[in-house]
C-alpha cells in the first residue's frame, strides 16, 4: 500500500520582517477564517482575517486561478476578506515593502475559542490573570485555554461583534492573538500585554499591534507586565526579559526556571515570583526576599509585600527574609491578593474568595465554583473574581459579599472534551461539563443537555434519530423528544449503537448491553478493560484487554494480530485499528483475517488515540497532536499545535472537516481530499 502526504500550509509565517529584513516584508504575518456563527455557514466560503505586526498598510492580494488578483491596497492588520473559498492563497506586502511575502493561506485548524462561538461556549474557564487599564476602562482577563476575556468600556467597540459598553467578549486567533491559550495579561495606560503559550502580544484596546516570539528565554509566557516607566516585561517558562521603552529586542534578566508572577514595586521596577520573591530593579540588579516557596501574586503596599504562595497561604514581608502568616484560614494555596478599602482580599483555591475579616465565599454565596484564582480590586472598590468556572464582579458589603448577577459564565470552551458525534445539522458533544451541542441536531437538544448532567463519557447516535449520552446514568433522546434513561452496572467509559441490536456500553469492569425491552443492561462477555467499540455490519469491534474482538449475537471472537489497540473504526473490510504503535487495518478475507500496516515505518512507536471513518476513508489523531487522513492510497497531516498540543482524545468527520476533541476543547481541521496526495513523513511520538 502505497500512501502520500498533503500539507496545508498554515497561515503563520514568522517572517523575516525585522529592521535588518532589507526587503521590508511583513512580521508575524497570519490568517484565520472568520468562526461561523451558524451551523450551516461551517463549511462554505468565509471571510479571512489577515494579520501582521505594526500600523502599516499592505497591499493584499489572492491567487484566482493563476493570477494574482488584489483585495485591498491599503489594508491594516486585521484585514478581512470577502468571502473566499477554503485554501485560497495569499500574499502581502507593506507600503514600505519591497518584496511580497512568501505565500500563505489560512490556517486549517479552528481552535476551541472559534469552535465555542459556533456553539455558544466560552467565558467559563479558569480564569488566571485579571488587568484593569484605568486609562481606557477596560478589563481583561486570561482564560488559560478559552482566549482573552475582555470587558468593553466606553468608546472601546470590537469590530465584528454586536458589544456594547459594559459586555464581555472573547478574543482569539481569528482576533489576532498567536495563541487562544492564554496565560497572563496586564494592562496600562492603553498598552496590554498578552502571555500566551505561543508568544507575547501586545494590544492597543482589543486590536493586537504586535507578537513577539523571539528573543525571550521561552515562547511559554505565563506572566507579563507593563512597567510604571514603560519597560515590557516578559515571565517565560525558563526565565525574565525585559524590553526598555524605545529598544527593539529583550534582554533576558533571570534564567532558567519559571516565572510565575509580576507585579509593580514600589519606587520602580517590579516584583518577580521566580524561585520565591525577587526585587528586580530597573537596572537588573536583582534582590532576594523569598526562597523555597511559589509566588503567584505580590503587592507592594506602604506597610510591606503581601506575597501570595503555595505553600503558606498569604505571607506579610518587611524586609528580605522576613515573613509571617496574614491569615489563618488560608495557610496555603493563595493564587491572588488584593488591597481593597477594608482590608485584604485572596484568591485561595478551594476555600474560594477570602475577605479582610478571614471569612470564606465560595459558589454558596454565588461565584461561578469553588475555586478562586485571582482577584482584582477596582477603583469604585468593587472586585473581579477568577474561578475555575468563569469570572464575577463582587460587590463588599456588610456580611456576605454581593455577586453581580452578570457574570460571565457558559460552557468552557477548553473543558476536556471525551467524545464527539456529529450529524447534518450540529454537533454533539461530551466531556467533563456534560452534553453540549453546535447548531440543533435534535429538536428537542435541549433536553438532553440538562436531563444528561455532568460528567460524560460518551454520545452516540443511532439510524431511528436517538441520541444517547452516557455518564453517571444512560440518557436516551429519542427522535420525538421522549427521554428515557437507564443505570448502567459500572462506570463506562465507552459506547456504540449496533443497527438492529442496540445500544453497548463498556468500561473497566466489562461490556454490557441494554436490553430495552427487559428494562436493565446485560453481560455480553468476560471481556473488561473496555478501551474502544465500534459497530459495524460485521458485528460489534470491541477492543479490550489489550486485544481486538468481534462480537456477533452471543459469539466473541478474539483477533490477536493487532498491537496493543487504543480506538477503532468501523472499514467495509473489517476495522481500523489505533494501537500503541501506529495505525492497522484488520480486514476479514475469505483466507482469515489479514493485519495491514497502513503507515509503513512512518508511524513506529507512534500512539494513535482516535480514529473515525467515513465514506471515503479514515482519520487519525496521534499523541502528537497530528490529525492524519487516509483516502485510497493517500494521506494527509495537519498539526493542531506545533508547542504543547493537546491530547487528542475523540474525531467526528463532517465532510472535508474533522472535529477533534481534546483535552482542552474542541478543535476543528480542515483537510480536503484535494490535499491528501504527497509522501508522506514520519509522525511524531511524544
Amino acid at each position: 500500500m502505497t500512501l502520500a502526504l498533503g500539507l496545508v500550509v498554515l497561515g503563520w509565517w514568522g517572517g523575516s520582517a525585522r529592521a535588518d529584513d532589507p526587503w521590508r516584508r511583513p512580521e508575524h504575518l497570519r490568517a484565520v477564517v472568520v468562526p461561523p456563527d451558524q451551523w450551516t455557514a461551517r463549511a462554505g466560503e468565509r471571510g479571512i482575517r489577515v494579520f501582521w505586526d505594526g500600523a502599516e498598510a499592505a497591499t493584499i492580494s489572492v491567487l484566482v486561478g493563476s493570477r494574482w488578483k488584489v483585495l485591498s491596497r491599503s489594508a491594516l492588520s486585521g484585514f478581512t476578506t470577502p468571502p473566499l473559498p477554503a485554501g485560497t492563497a495569499f500574499r502581502v506586502r507593506l507600503a514600505s515593502g519591497v518584496r511580497w511575502s512568501p505565500v500563505f493561506r489560512a490556517d486549517a485548524v479552528d481552535d476551541p475559542v472559534s469552535t465555542g462561538r459556533l456553539g455558544g461556549w466560552g467565558g467559563a474557564d479558569v480564569v488566571g490573570q485579571i488587568a484593569h487599564d484605568r486609562r481606557t476602562g477596560n478589563v481583561y482577563a486570561s482564560t488559560v485555554g478559552g482566549g482573552l476575556l475582555v470587558r468593553i468600556a466606553s468608546g472601546q467597540p470590537l469590530v465584528g461583534t454586536e458589544a456594547t459598553v459594559g459586555d464581555w467578549v472573547v478574543l482569539g486567533r481569528a482576533d489576532g492573538l498567536p495563541d487562544a491559550r492564554v496565560v497572563a495579561v496586564a494592562a496600562r495606560d492603553g498598552t496590554v500585554l498578552v502571555g500566551t503559550a505561543r508568544g507575547m502580544a501586545a494590544l492597543e484596546g482589543t486590536s493586537v499591534v504586535e507578537v513577539i516570539d523571539t528573543g525571550l528565554p521561552d515562547s511559554y509566557v505565563q506572566a507579563v507586565r507593563v512597567g510604571q516607566d514603560g519597560t515590557w516585561w516578559a515571565g517565560t517558562y525558563r526565565g525574565l526579559a525585559a524590553r526598555r521603552p524605545g529598544e527593539l529586542s529583550f534582554e533576558p534578566i533571570l534564567t532558567p526556571w519559571p516565572v510565575f508572577s509580576l507585579s509593580d514595586a514600589r519606587g520602580g521596577g517590579i516584583w518577580a515570583g521566580y524561585e520565591g520573591l525577587k526585587k528586580v530593579a530597573l537596572d537588573g540588579s536583582v534582590t532576594a526576599w523569598l526562597d523555597d516557596v511559589y509566588v503567584y501574586d505580590a503587592v507592594d503596599t506602604p506597610d510591606g509585600v503581601l506575597a501570595a504562595t503555595t505553600e503558606h497561604g498569604v505571607l506579610a514581608l518587611s524586609a528580605p527574609g522576613e515573613a509571617r502568616p496574614l491569615s489563618r484560614l488560608v495557610d496555603r494555596d493563595a493564587y491572588g491578593v488584593a488591597v481593597g478599602r477594608d482590608g485584604v482580599w485572596t484568591a485561595a483555591g478551594l476555600p474560594g474568595l477570602v475577605d479582610p475579616e478571614d471569612m470564606g465565599w465560595g459558589r454558596g454565596a454565588g461565584l461561578p465554583a469553588d475555586g478562586v484564582r485571582s482577584v482584582l480590586v477596582m477603583p469604585d472598590d468593587t472586585l473581579f473574581v477568577g474561578t475555575d468556572q468563569g469570572l464575577a464582579r463582587v460587590i463588599p458589603r456588610e456580611g456576605p459579599p454581593l455577586i453581580d448577577p452578570r457574570t460571565t459564565t457558559g460552557w468552557p470552551a477548553s473543558t476536556p472534551i471525551s467524545d464527539l458525534a456529529v450529524g447534518p445539522r450540529g454537533l454533539w458533544v461530551a466531556g467533563e461539563a456534560g452534553i453540549q451541542v453546535a447548531g440543533r441536531p435534535h429538536a428537542s437538544a435541549r433536553d438532553l443537555v440538562v436531563a444528561a448532567g455532568d460528567e460524560n463519557t460518551a454520545v452516540v447516535t443511532d439510524l431511528d434519530g436517538a441520541t444517547w449520552a452516557v455518564g453517571a446514568r444512560v440518557v436516551r433522546l429519542d427522535a420525538r423528544g421522549a427521554l428515557d434513561s437507564w443505570w448502567p452496572p459500572g462506570p463506562v467509559d465507552r459506547a456504540a449503537v449496533q443497527p438492529g441490536v442496540g445500544l453497548y456500553v463498556g468500561g473497566t469492569d466489562g461490556l454490557w448491553r441494554l436490553d430495552v425491552g427487559r428494562n436493565r443492561f446485560v453481560p455480553v462477555s468476560t471481556l473488561r478493560d473496555v478501551a474502544a467499540v465500534a459497530p459495524s455490519s460485521r458485528g460489534l469491534w470491541v477492543a479490550a484487554g489489550g486485544s481486538v474482538f468481534r462480537v456477533v449475537g452471543g459469539v466473541v471472537a478474539p483477533y490477536l494480530e493487532t498491537n496493543v489497540p487504543l480506538s477503532l473504526a468501523a472499514s467495509p473490510e473489517g476495522v481500523w485499528v489505533g494501537t500503541r504503535d501506529g495505525l492497522e487495518h484488520l480486514r476479514i478475507t475469505a483466507e482469515g483475517a489479514v493485519v495491514d500496516d497502513v503507515l509503513g515505518d512512518s508511524d513506529v512507536l507512534v500512539s494513535i488515540p482516535a480514529v473515525a471513518a467515513d465514506h471515503r476513508g479514515v482519520w487519525f489523531g496521534t499523541e502528537s497532536g497530528q490529525i492524519g487522513r487516509i483516502i485510497d492510497d493517500a494521506v494527509g497531516v495537519v498539526t493542531l499545535l506545533d508547542v504543547d498540543p493537546p491530547a487528542i482524545t475523540s474525531l467526528a468527520p463532517d465532510g472535508d472537516h474533522v472535529w477533534v476533541g481534546t483535552d482542552a476543547g474542541v478543535y476543528r481541521v480542515y483537510l480536503p481530499a484535494s490535499e491528501v496526495s504527497e509522501p508522506l513523513p514520519s509522525l511524531v511520538g511524544d
